[in-house]
């Protein structure tokens, strides 16, 4: 059997992962030595439904946390990321946490994205049909 690593940390093209346990308790405090002051989480239902894990991920974000986006599918569609990007577009974060896995990840990194991209998902999709999409 492989062993498992206890925790690390990993540069993700402008993202960061952070895996292991206790990093839930530090995030705040992680976020907060970066310069970040209010948190957006980004997870599916059911991650955002399991208090054993919310509960603690809300108590180190602290004050920090304005809301939690639960919406995100293993599908990880466009309208995932326009809906996650409503969301923000009210709570102003300056800083998106996607906690679960690549689907969670994926809608976080592409909220910020297409966020700071500006066009609007029907003009996304429209090019994404035509094979225009840069």
């Amino acid at each position: 059997m492989l062993p498992i690593t206890e925790a690390f940390e990993y540069d993700y093209d402008g993202s960061e992962i952070v895996f292991g346990r206790g990093c839930i308790d530090r995030i705040g405090e992680k976020l907060e030595t970066i310069g970040f002051e209010r948190a957006m989480i980004i997870c599916g239902s059911h991650v955002g439904a399991n208090e054993a894990l919310m509960g603690p991920l809300k108590s180190g974000l602290d004050d920090s946390l304005v809301g939690v986006f639960d919406g995100t599918t293993p599908d990880k569609t466009i309208g995932n990321v326009f809906d996650a990007i409503e969301m923000a577009e009210e709570l102003d974060p300056d800083v998106v946490v996607g906690v679960g896995g690549g689907s969670a990840i994926d809608v976080a990194r592409q909220t910020g994205v297409f966020q700071a991209d500006g066009r609007s998902i029907g003009t996304i999709r429209s090019e994404a049909e035509s094979g225009t999409l840069e």
